[in-house]
């Protein structure tokens, strides 16, 4: 053997590496520290819903709303994404409006029954009358060709239904008819004619007079635009230039 083996095997004997140390932490431990961990984080999640839940309450009682509005959940999720009150006032009256409008089509329905037990000719002629609304609109004159009326139900303008009521209401007149009714989304008076609300209808979605508002329906669009200009109601007309 020579001196280099020897003293190697001298170092190997008399210098072993100590074994590694195990882990002292007791599993126990570990599981607590992170339990606590969690609970820690879940308070900290909970603290930060609390507070933007608290902000959220502040922006619907700015915006002014209804005890039911208030307190609707819809509202409250709407505010927990950061929107003002005025934007949330805004969604609000779209609600309960959208709500009136389902209700008031529901007691539509109930009115529409028909008796199944009925011959067929008076089936037909009861649904011919749903198609021609009998009802002649409260029409008061405010300028030649021009007319107005305040919506006592919620109305489909764009319906053909409604343009045969307004002929109808107005001794059936022949031509164009226009209809006028603002649009509280956007603060602008829409004006549609009877040729193009089916367009309207196609593009958009149905268009609605609401219960109070005011509608103007005419036989001459110039004078009914130069009324509108007279009020100072900003007016777009669907259709036409």
């Amino acid at each position: 053997m020579n001196r280099t083996e020897s003293q190697n095997k001298v170092f190997d004997r008399n210098n072993k590496f100590p074994e590694k140390k195990k882990d002292l932490t007791p599993r126990s431990v570990a599981i607590k520290q992170g339990i606590t961990a969690i609970l820690v984080g879940t308070g900290f999640i909970m603290g930060m819903f609390s507070i933007a839940e608290k902000n959220a309450k502040a922006e619907v009682a700015a915006a002014g709303l209804s005890a039911n509005m208030s307190s609707d959940p819809r509202v409250i999720g709407f505010a927990l994404v950061g929107h003002t009150p005025d934007e949330i006032r805004d969604y609000a009256f779209n609600l309960e409006r959208n709500e009136a409008l389902i209700l008031n089509n529901a007691n539509n329905m109930e009115e529409m029954t028909v008796d199944l037990n009925a011959p067929i000719e008076e089936v037909q002629n009861n649904n011919e009358s749903e198609v021609v609304l009998a009802e002649k609109l409260p029409l008061e004159k405010i300028a030649e060709g021009v007319y107005s009326f305040q919506a006592g139900q919620n109305m489909e303008i764009t319906s053909q239904n409604f343009i045969r009521q307004v002929r109808e209401s107005l001794a059936g007149a022949e031509g164009r008819i226009f209809v006028a009714v603002k649009d509280d989304d956007y603060n602008v008076t829409r004006i549609f004619t009877d040729s193009t609300i089916d367009g309207y209808k196609d593009n958009y979605g149905n268009f609605y007079a609401y219960v109070g508002d005011l509608v103007y329906v005419a036989t001459d669009g110039q004078a009914l635009k130069d009324i509108l200009n007279s009020k100072g109601i900003n007016s777009e007309t669907f259709g036409l230039p």
